[in-house]
């Protein structure tokens, strides 16, 4: 248990660390066109992620998992561009999601 207590204080820089690295990727992987994961900022509810969505001229396509997330589309370029403008924290692919993002519907178009 003693060594547990000397590696505490790390987490926190280790999971920032992470996140810088992993944040420039998840950009660059930001879809040009079809439908998209939208997340908010950590806390934001479901309105808050409308509101970006809405913001952006976006529709909203389905919810995610969690209030934060949306599935959204437009097809109006420069898309992702306007929901980080609208304060969207990360827009990727909503296979990207992973398990965050609902599962498809039948009647969800297929992704262009």
């Amino acid at each position: 248990m003693r060594h547990a207590r000397r590696f505490l204080p790390a987490l926190p820089a280790a999971g920032a660390l992470a996140l810088v690295l992993l944040v420039p990727v998840l950009a660059a992987l930001t879809p040009r066109s079809g439908p998209v994961a939208v997340l908010a900022r950590p806390g934001a509810g479901a309105a808050e992620a409308a509101r970006i969505v809405a913001a952006a001229g976006g529709l909203l396509v389905r919810s995610g998992r969690f209030d934060a997330l949306l599935i959204a589309a437009s097809d109006e370029p420069g898309f992702a561009r306007r929901l980080y403008a609208a304060g969207a924290w990360l827009v990727v692919h909503p296979a990207l999601a992973g398990p965050c993002a609902p599962s498809p519907t039948p009647t969800d178009p297929p992704p262009r």
